[in-house]
């Protein structure tokens, strides 16, 4: 099953309108460490490009994505729909990708009538992409999800994966809102934090995860990295869908709770503490904190965070 999507031979989707209009179609994907990217397909771009005589030539799928929107207008974009305020930074990312031997394929909604069967695997494209704050995440989605809106005369449409990740950022606000939380710890970098993870505690819980999981697009789980690096193994370039969902649900609900804990909240918790437990509640609290003690102190609240969350 994990390799489902390496090399496949299709049949393209019956009745489709050719080129129904000209439209941005925004996506989403996810890095190994569970950041959010959206990033877009101009429906003109595969139009143009099948003009070209060189788009015969076969792709080595190291080079920028052909129907990809390019940063700035990107950017413009998103300014244009009202994002003006998230907390947004522009990436390059390498995201693998249905493609055939030529180029990655269009999204089903700008696909010509007359592609033919075709083989497809994993190829690696360069794409310009915007990383949103785990905090905007909700509200960027919620909006892109529920309404087609419009740039200068080109429609703005949501792809699948938009829904998809709306309703994970949906499940990692109620569980915050709940207090469906738990406290562990993390490495960032050569630091230890404190973090916030999502604790599904009722069977309806569990469901809800066992559907986003069965409902996760294919694509969601392509191999995603933060620049132009070429993965050649095909062995890495899918991940599982619980990976995938687990640490995007965890990262937002870490973001949510360190900006809903109140500096008193943090300071009634800290009387009579050792100065680790004192640390590890500060990093609980704020982005930017890391604890400072000696290895063998970190394992010791490793192991007792790990009984508390599993006694027995």
């Amino acid at each position: 099953m994990e390799s489902a999507y390496l090399s496949t031979t299709i049949k393209p989707p019956q009745n489709l309108i050719k080129y129904k209009q000209d439209m941005f179609i925004f996506h989403v994907v996810t890095d190994e460490s569970g950041k959010i990217y959206l990033w877009a397909k101009d429906s003109t771009l595969p139009r143009s490009q099948s003009k070209k005589q060189n788009l015969g030539e076969e792709t080595t799928g190291e080079e920028k994505h052909p129907f990809a929107v390019d940063k700035l207008t990107l950017i413009d974009t998103l300014l244009h729909m009202g994002y003006g305020n998230a907390k947004t930074d522009l990436s390059t990312l390498t995201v693998y990708l249905p493609s055939n031997q030529k180029a990655p394929q269009p999204s089903p909604s700008i696909q010509e009538e007359d592609i033919s069967v075709t083989t497809i695997s994993l190829t690696p494209w360069l794409i310009s992409a915007v990383e949103i704050d785990p905090r905007d995440a909700l509200s960027i989605l919620s909006h892109l999800s529920q309404e087609a809106g419009d740039y200068w005369g080109t429609s703005i449409e949501p792809g699948q994966t938009v829904h998809y990740w709306y309703a994970v950022c949906s499940v990692a606000e109620s569980y915050v809102d709940s207090g469906r939380v738990a406290p562990h710890l993390a490495e960032q970098g050569e630091s230890v934090i404190g973090v916030w993870r999502a604790f599904p505690s009722t069977a309806a819980d569990i469901n809800y995860i066992v559907e986003l999981l069965d409902a996760m697009p294919p694509v969601t789980r392509s191999y995603v990295k933060v620049g132009a690096k070429y993965c050649g193994s095909s062995g890495s370039i899918v991940c599982s869908s619980r990976d995938v969902l687990t640490r995007t649900l965890d990262r937002l609900v870490n973001a949510l709770s360190k900006e809903r804990l109140s500096e008193d909240e943090a300071d009634l918790t800290m009387d009579e503490l050792d100065e680790i437990h004192q640390q590890w509640l500060r990093t609980l609290q704020k982005s930017g904190e890391s604890i400072d003690a000696n290895p063998e102190e970190i394992v010791e609240l490793r192991e007792q965070l790990d009984e508390w969350a599993h006694p027995g």
